[in-house]
C-alpha cells in the first residue's frame, strides 16, 4: 500500500499554478504505472495533461457577442489603421473604435433600450462625457464633490479641437465649475492614449471677485467613465479589477439596489488624507494600475493602464442596479482631499478640504484586445509586455527544466491521507 501511494505522489510532478480563476496541475499521463494505484481514487483515474478546479470561477458559456452599437452621424471618423477605425465625438469627445472585424468598443452607452431610458439626462451626460470634473463649492462652506460633464450647462463650451497626426488636442470650459483643462488623445495601433496636463487645468471660479459668494474648487476628475459599459447581462463576459490578485465581476442579470460601489485607491489609502468615495479600505489593496473588460471571452477586451496619476487616483467599478443598470469600470483622480484638522488637546477635531490643488498629470493607455487574448490571462500578459517594453521589469529566464529542489522538515511526521 505504502508503494502504491509513493507512485501516485510521484506521477502528480510538474508545476502547480494559481490565479484567481483557477488551480491547474500539471500531470504525468502515464497511465500504465499509475493504473494499478489509481483504480481506489476515481477522480483521477483518467489523468490527463491538465486538471482544472472551477472552485474560484465560473464556467465560461462562450456565447457570441454582437455589437450593442453602431456608427452615428455625429461620429467623425479620426483615424483609420491596421487595427480599425477610431471615431471621435467633437461635443464630448466621446470615441468609438471600430476594430478590423467590425466591433464596435464605445466610450458611452445608449440611454435608451428600445423605449426604455437606462439613463436620466444628468447620467447621460456624464456618460458622454470624455472627462467629467468634481467640484467644492467654498462660497457654501460645501466640502461635498459636485459633478458636472459636458452636456450639464449651457456655458460649457470646447475652446478648441484640433487633429493631429495620430489623435487630436482640445480644451474644454465647464461652464458651472469655471474648471478649463486639456485633453490629447494619442492613437497607437491597436490602442489609445488619453491624458490631462496639469498645466492646463485653470479654476476660473476659485476665489471669484466678481462674486463673493462664488468659489468653486476642482476636486476630482472622472475619465471615461462609462467605456465599456454593459446594460445588465445583455452580452457575455465580466470587469477585471487588480483587487489582490485579481478580480472577475461578471455581467449577471440585474436583481436589486443593495450593491455598494467598489472604490478602491491605487497602491492603498494615504493615511493623512479622506479620499472623497473611497468606500473598499479594507482587504486587499490594488497593488497594479489596471483595470479591464471582456466583452464575450475570447473574442473582445480591453485593457486599461494608469501611466500618470496613478499614485493620485482609485479604480471603481460598479454592478447593474435595477434604476442605473450598468456594470461599470474606470479611473478617478483627486486633485484635492479631506483632511482632520485637531482643535483641543481633548481630541476634538473639524474635517478641512485642501486649499491648493495637487499637481499632477493623468495618462491612461487603453488596449484593445481580441481573440484568444481577449480574456484575463490576455490581460495579464499584454501588461506584462507592457512592463517590459518600458523598463519597468526585468525578464528573469529560468531553465525550467533542471530546477534544485530542497525541503527539510523538522519533527514531521507520515500520515495516511487523500492528497485533495
Amino acid at each position: 500500500m505504502l508503494k502504491t501511494k509513493k507512485i501516485i505522489l510521484v506521477s502528480l510532478f510538474a508545476a502547480v499554478t494559481l490565479s484567481s480563476g483557477s488551480l491547474i496541475i500539471h500531470a504525468s499521463n502515464s497511465h500504465e504505472k499509475q493504473e494499478q494505484g489509481l483504480k481506489n481514487l476515481p477522480s483521477f483515474y483518467n489523468t490527463i495533461d491538465y486538471f482544472h478546479s472551477n472552485k474560484y470561477s465560473n464556467v465560461e458559456t462562450n456565447q457570441v457577442v454582437t455589437n450593442q452599437y453602431s456608427i452615428e452621424a455625429g461620429d467623425e471618423e479620426l483615424l483609420t489603421n491596421s487595427a480599425g477605425t477610431y471615431y471621435v465625438n467633437r461635443k464630448t469627445l466621446a470615441m468609438k473604435f471600430k476594430d478590423n472585424e467590425g466591433y464596435i468598443h464605445n466610450t458611452s452607452v445608449n440611454q435608451y433600450d428600445g423605449e426604455t431610458r437606462l439613463l436620466n439626462n444628468t447620467n447621460y451626460g456624464i456618460a458622454c462625457s470624455a472627462v467629467v470634473v468634481y467640484y467644492y463649492d467654498y462660497g457654501n462652506n460645501g466640502a461635498t464633490l459636485q459633478p458636472e460633464s459636458m452636456l450639464a450647462s449651457d456655458k460649457s463650451k470646447m475652446l478648441s479641437f484640433a487633429k493631429t497626426d495620430n489623435g487630436f488636442e482640445a480644451t474644454y470650459f465647464y461652464g458651472t465649475s469655471g474648471v478649463e483643462l486639456k485633453i490629447v488623445v494619442q492613437i497607437d495601433g491597436d490602442s489609445f492614449t488619453i491624458t490631462v496636463p496639469s498645466d492646463s487645468i485653470v479654476e476660473h471660479y476659485a476665489n471669484y471677485t466678481e462674486n463673493p459668494k462664488v468659489d468653486y474648487r476642482l476636486g476630482s476628475i472622472d475619465i471615461y467613465s462609462y467605456f465599456g459599459g454593459v446594460n445588465s447581462n445583455k452580452i457575455d463576459g465580466y470587469n477585471f479589477v487588480p483587487d489582490g490578485t485579481g478580480a472577475l465581476i461578471r455581467y449577471q442579470e440585474t436583481t436589486d439596489n443593495s450593491y455598494n460601489d467598489y472604490r478602491k485607491n491605487i497602491y492603498g489609502q494615504d493615511i493623512s488624507k479622506q479620499t472623497s468615495g473611497i468606500t473598499n479600505s479594507t482587504g486587499s489593496e490594488i497593488s497594479m494600475p489596471v483595470f479591464g473588460y471582456v466583452h464575450g471571452v475570447d473574442q473582445h477586451a480591453m485593457l486599461a493602464i494608469v501611466e500618470k496619476g496613478a499614485e493620485n487616483g482609485a479604480i471603481v467599478a460598479t454592478k447593474s442596479k435595477r434604476n442605473f443598470p450598468f456594470y461599470r469600470v474606470y479611473g478617478e483622480f483627486y486633485y484635492r482631499s479631506n483632511y482632520v484638522q485637531p482643535m483641543s488637546s481633548s481630541g476634538a477635531s473639524i474635517t478641512l478640504t485642501q486649499a491648493e490643488k495637487e499637481n499632477f498629470d493623468v495618462s491612461i493607455k487603453y488596449q484593445f484586445l481580441k481573440g484568444n487574448e481577449a480574456n484575463y490571462v490576455g490581460m495579464a500578459n499584454k501588461y506584462k509586455q507592457y512592463l517590459l517594453a518600458n523598463n519597468k521589469m526585468k525578464d528573469n529566464q529560468t531553465d525550467f527544466q533542471n530546477v534544485p529542489l530542497r525541503i527539510d522538515t523538522i519533527g514531521q511526521e507520515v500520515t495516511k491521507g487523500s492528497l485533495f
